[in-house]
This record gives structure tokens, sequence and C-alpha cells, in this order.
């Protein structure tokens, strides 16, 4: 469902207004459930089909609102996700015109630990496309995530349940995620991984200094 939602975003975000969107599903040869996400928008350049499942990448018919932000992401995560479970993306050419994204997936039973045996990450950020590709790769490695954007909130759900990591972001809008910190480890020797923006040495060993186990700098690979 995470993998579907990415590509008819991407494909909504990316193309002009009143492009037909078509989802599909079908079995191949008996064998793989392929889904099909088409669109008769102008398409993706030649020279860019090779190239949009990078990370970061961003197309060169990319509309100029939206030149700041990047195609790759979130098709980098949608090849991650489907690869993790056996399946293969691709993207093609939607006659006349247009764009056919293809997931062949084996048409297996995925099992999983129960909640309560799958240790838990508090995810604290306030960004929504930050929030659901770590919540993603995490839930994919096994983890139970919950997620919240403010300080305010994480001080509450750590008080209430106790999770094994807290990741945290430090530009929060409600209190700064330094504050967080010092708040938690009042009372409390959560394990706590800072994923933030912020470059500075000084803004490292403010986090470190204030009981931060180690920190991480955005853009940051999840795999």
């Amino acid at each position: 469902m995470q993998v579907l939602t990415n590509l008819i975003m991407n494909a909504f975000k990316y193309t002009p207004g009143r492009t037909r969107l078509s989802p599909s599903v079908h079995v191949a040869r008996g064998a793989f459930v392929v889904v099909d996400v088409e669109d008769d928008g102008p398409g993706v350049a030649d020279c860019d089909k090779p190239h949009i499942f990078e990370r970061f990448f961003t197309s060169s018919n990319t509309r100029p609102v939206d030149s700041r932000r990047s195609i790759g992401l979130g098709l980098s995560l949608c090849r991650s996700i489907v690869e993790a479970h056996g399946g293969v993306i691709e993207v093609r050419d939607n006659h006349p015109m247009g764009l056919s994204s293809v997931l062949p997936c084996p048409p297996r039973r995925l099992r999983f630990m129960n909640n309560a045996a799958r240790p838990r990450i508090l995810l604290v950020e306030d960004d929504p496309t930050v929030q659901n590709l770590v919540s993603t790769a995490l839930d994919l490695h096994g983890y139970v995530v919950s997620k919240v954007c403010n300080g305010q909130a994480a001080i509450m759900d750590a008080v209430s349940h106790g999770p094994s990591l807290i990741m945290l972001d430090l530009g929060l809008p409600d209190i700064d995620g330094i504050e967080v910190i010092t708040k938690i480890r009042s009372w409390s020797a959560v394990p706590i991984i800072v994923i933030s923006a912020r470059t500075e040495d000084s803004d490292k060993i403010a986090a470190l200094d204030a009981g931060a186990d180690d920190y991480l700098t955005k853009p940051f690979f999840c795999g």
C-alpha cells in the first residue's frame, strides 16, 4: 500500500492538471502480481528513465514550483520496499503518451512478528516526507514505530509508553529538540539518536552534551 500511495502521489505531483491516473492489478503468467500505475501526462524524458529510482534525482521536466523537491526520494523508497519483498519495479512508456510504473511481485504471504515482540521506536519528526521515509524503512526492518511531530508529544509518549529508542529531530514547532533531550534525560536513559539538518559542530556537541547517544545529519539513506 505504501508503494502504491507513493507512486500515485508522485504521478499527481509531477503531471499537469486533469491528468488521468489509472492504477490496476493483475496476475501475469500465474506467477506474479503486477501493479500498474499509469498516467496520460507528458511522460519522462528518455535520458531520465535510467535514473528516476536514484536517491535525490530531479527530473529535467520537473515543474518550476516543485524544483526544490526531488522525484528520486519517493521512488527510491518504492524500489527499496519492492525489492525487500522480492519484487521488481520498472518504468515504461504509456503510449501514445505518459508513464507506466510496473511492480511485479511474488504473491507470497508475508510473516511479521507480533507487535508485542517487536522493538518500539519513537520517531519525533515534523516533516511528513522524512517521517514517512524513516518510519517505512524501520517498519521493513521489523520495528514498531510511533510517530509524533512536536516536542511535548514526544515527552508524553516517552513517559506513557517507554520506547526502546527515540529518533529525534531538533527543529520542532513547539520546543527545541535539545530541550526534549534534557527533559527526558532527567528521568530516563533510553537511547536517543538525533536526526537533524543542523550541520554545525556546535549543534552536535550541544545535543550530545544534553544526553543524545548519536547524531545523524540529514539527508541520510534509509535502506
